[in-house]
C-alpha cells in the first residue's frame, strides 16, 4: 500500500489546506474556522483513499529570500506553522495519528541528524557547501563531554538521498533556513548555540530573523553576505569567475573538484584536508553539486542584516580565497546586533578540517564565552 505521505505529490505543498509538506518537513497551518477543519479532514479522508487532490498551493517565497513582513498578507500565507507560533497562543488542527506517527523521525532520517553528548545547552553545528557533517570530527571530542550536540547534514551532501533535494525550494537558503527550523522543532530545542560555516552560517542568520528566541547566539564562521562584487562592495568573485567555475563544474565535475577543493582549502592535493574535502565533493551529484554553487554564490542577504537581533561571533581565516577579511568587517558593521570578529592565523576556507590546531580553542572559546557589552 502507499505511504501516506508518498500520497501527496513529493514537492506538494497544500496552503489553505493547513499542511506545508516538503520531502523533510511537515508542518501543520493553523485553522481559520470549523469550515476550514471539515474541509481538511475531507482532503485527508480522500487522500487516505489515495485520490489527486487539488488545492491551492503554497512554496517558501523564492525572491526575495525572505518574506516581507509588511506586507499586509493573512501570516499563514507568509510562514509555516512553526513560526507563527513565536507571537501568540493560536489553536491548531491535531495532526492524524497515522501521520503523526510517520512524521516523527522524517527529518532526521532526512538530515541524518546525530545527538550526541549531554548537558543544559545544546550546540548546533552546520556544515558549508561540498562538506557534510564529517567537517565537525575533530570539534565533536571538545563538545559532548559538557553540551548536548545536534549535527546534522543539509539537503544535497553525498550523505544524503538526492530524490529528496528539491531543486526550487534549495534554489534559495530560505529552504535551508526551513529545514534547520525543522530538526531545532523535532528535536525539542528551545534555545541553542548554532554554529555554521560558509553556507550554514547564513541558514543559521535567516533562521535567527525567522526565530531569535530558539538562537542564544550564532558562531559564524566563513561567512559571507554576498559573494560577487557590487560597485559598493567587495565580495572576492566577479560574475565572470563565477560563470566559468559553473562552466568547468558542467563540463568535467571530477576535473573541476580536482582543481577547486586545493584552491578553497589552502593547501596541495597531497594534504589530508584537500582530500578529505575532495571526498565529500565527489560524494555529491554533480547536478545537485551545480544547483547548490549556483545558489551560494548568487544570492545575497545584505539588506536583512539589520534584522538580525541575536548575537554573532564571526570566526575569520586571515587568508580565505571564498571570503576576504573585508567581508567579515562587514558583517560586523551590519548587523543589526551585538557581534564581534576574531580574525585567525590559519589560511583557507575550512579552517576547522585544515588547522584545527589553532581553529578548535577559538571555536571553544565563543561557545563558552558571551559578548561582553562595551
Amino acid at each position: 500500500m502507499t505511504n501516506d505521505m508518498d500520497a501527496y505529490s513529493k514537492n506538494g505543498y497544500l496552503g489553505r489546506a493547513h499542511t506545508y509538506l516538503s520531502t523533510a518537513n511537515l508542518y501543520l497551518i493553523k485553522a481559520h474556522n470549523e469550515e476550514d477543519k471539515a474541509r481538511f479532514e475531507r482532503m485527508f479522508m480522500a487522500n487516505q483513499q489515495h485520490q489527486r487532490i487539488n488545492v491551492i498551493g503554497h512554496r517558501p517565497r523564492p525572491h526575495p529570500h525572505l518574506p516581507r513582513i509588511s506586507q499586509n498578507l493573512p501570516l499563514p500565507f507568509i510562514y509555516p506553522s512553526h513560526i507563527l507560533r513565536t507571537t501568540q497562543k493560536k489553536k491548531y488542527l491535531p495532526l492524524p495519528e497515522n501521520i503523526k506517527k510517520k512524521k516523527m523521525g522524517v527529518v532526521e532520517a532526512a538530515h541524518n541528524v546525530r545527538v550526541l553528548g549531554s548537558g543544559e545547552t545544546t550546540v548546533v553545528l552546520g556544515h558549508g557547501f561540498g562538506t557534510d557533517q564529517s567537517v565537525w570530527k575533530q570539534l565533536l571530542p571538545h563538545l559532548v563531554d559538557h553540551y548536548r550536540v545536534v549535527i546534522y547534514d543539509n539537503m544535497g551532501a553525498g550523505t544524503t538521498n538526492p530524490d529528496y533535494f528539491d531543486f526550487d525550494r534549495y534554489a534559495t537558503l530560505e529552504g535551508y533556513a526551513y529545514d534547520l527550523l525543522a530538526i531545532l522543532e523535532e528535536f525539542s530545542v528551545d534555545k541553542c548555540i548554532y554554529v555554521g560555516h560558509s553556507l550554514s552560517s547564513m541558514t543559521g542568520v535567516i533562521a535567527s530573523i525567522f526565530r531569535p528566541d530558539l538562537f542564544h547566539k550564532l558562531i559564524l564562521i566563513a561567512a559571507s553576505p554576498r559573494f560577487l562584487n557590487t560597485v559598493d562592495y567587495y565580495g572576492g568573485f566577479e560574475q565572470e569567475e563565477i560563470d566559468q567555475l559553473s562552466g568547468a563544474m558542467e563540463t568535467n565535475y571530477k576535473s573541476w573538484v580536482s582543481g577547486f577543493a586545493p584552491l578553497v582549502v589552502g593547501g596541495d592535493m597531497d594534504s589530508v584536508a584537500v582530500q578529505e574535502f575532495s571526498r565529500t565533493l565527489f560524494s555529491m551529484r554533480p547536478d545537485i553539486a551545480l544547483s547548490v554553487f549556483r545558489t551560494v554564490f548568487n544570492f545575497d542577504l545584505r539588506e536583512y542584516l539589520g534584522r538580525v537581533t541575536v548575537p554573532c561571533h564571526i570566526v575569520q581565516s586571515s587568508k580565505d580565497l571564498a571570503v576576504p577579511v573585508a567581508v567579515a568587517e562587514y558583517l560586523h558593521q551590519n548587523l543589526g546586533g551585538k557581534s564581534v570578529v576574531e580574525v585567525m592565523s590559519t589560511e583557507g576556507h575550512l579552517p576547522q578540517l585544515s588547522a584545527p590546531e589553532v581553529t578548535i580553542p577559538v571555536l571553544l572559546r565563543h561557545i563558552q564565552h558571551d559578548i561582553v557589552d562595551a
